[in-house]
């Protein structure tokens, strides 16, 4: 008589579908690579957290979607993977394959509650489980802030809405005719094109030169101001 197999790692409600490793392999045709850093991430979350979603596989036990699970749990020695098996076949079993891993690419993070959130999640940081590195935790620390330097910079040099230098009200070109709205700056390779207030315009620039000066994000300052125009035309 076969001795039951420890199912520790796996989730409990998982464990019923949980088959040998052997009995599961990869689709050769499989276009989503995965490379070391990719593997070792997928490893430290199943250490972490144990098998937590099963692997799609079909009636032949080839992967539609988890092969990078499939490979670090090989790697990290477990001798059983939780699975289901769909029916589809052909174009859709192809289909759901590629769906199922660029779908996931299509949404962006709430970067202020990123932020706010890896601030209690550092020893998860520490072990690889995140799949981020600190230096990617801390980019989008940064990120944030710059973001929010931008936001909270005056719209003038001071002299708030309606100051002096506000030629006419909606009219920065100061003829009195305009209507608030510059066109492109230059539509030329290596200049930024912005439609928007010359105010807008004014503003960018003297928030880069302040945040460089101060020695703030100095090199991507510096690469902006190089594209960013210091003047729109009406």
């Amino acid at each position: 008589m076969s001795k039951k197999p420890t199912l520790a790692f796996m989730e409990e409600s998982l464990r019923p579908l949980a088959v040998p490793v052997g009995d599961v392999s990869e689709d050769p045709a499989n276009v989503r690579k995965h490379d070391e850093r990719s593997i070792e991430a997928i490893k430290a979350s199943l250490r972490r957290f144990g098998q937590q979603k099963p692997i799609v596989v079909d009636e032949q036990g080839s992967v539609v979607a988890g092969s990078g699970t499939l490979r670090a749990a090989r790697e990290i020695g477990w001798s059983h993977v939780a699975v289901v098996r769909t029916k589809l076949v052909g174009p859709d079993r192809t289909a759901y394959g590629i769906a199922d891993n660029r779908i996931a690419e299509l949404s962006d993070f709430d970067l202020t509650g990123l932020v706010q959130q890896l601030k209690e999640l550092e020893e998860y940081v520490e072990d690889g489980s995140l799949g981020l590195t600190e230096a990617e935790m801390n980019s989008f620390a940064q990120q944030l802030k710059l973001e929010e330097d931008i936001s909270d910079f005056p719209d003038d040099d001071g002299e708030g809405e309606g100051g002096d230098d506000q030629a006419g009200e909606g009219d920065p070109s100061g003829d009195g005719e305009g209507d608030g709205n510059a066109g492109p700056a230059d539509d030329g390779a290596g200049t930024l094109m912005i439609v928007g207030p010359e105010a807008d315009v004014k503003k960018i620039r003297r928030w880069l030169n302040d945040t460089k000066e101060q020695g703030g994000h100095e090199t991507l300052c510096a690469a902006l101001l190089s594209i960013v125009p210091e003047t729109v035309e009406a």
